[in-house]
């Protein structure tokens, strides 16, 4: 998980507190099972998709 906040910001150049915002541990973990064999750019595009469906207001 730490690997994937680390990769995450220089892939996107965005600040800590920002990802740790759209990806807390919490769905780092309940997601790990599934995103620890993507390639970090999927798994990271996945995860901001993911926070993106849970603040939609319906």
């Amino acid at each position: 998980m730490g690997y994937i906040y680390r990769y995450w910001h220089y892939y996107t150049g965005e600040e800590s507190i920002k990802i740790l915002r759209q990806a807390p541990p919490q769905t780092m973990k309940r997601n790990y099972a599934m995103f620890h064999t993507f390639a970090p750019e999927l798994a990271i595009e996945d995860l901001k998709e993911i926070r993106k469906k849970q603040t939609q207001v319906f």
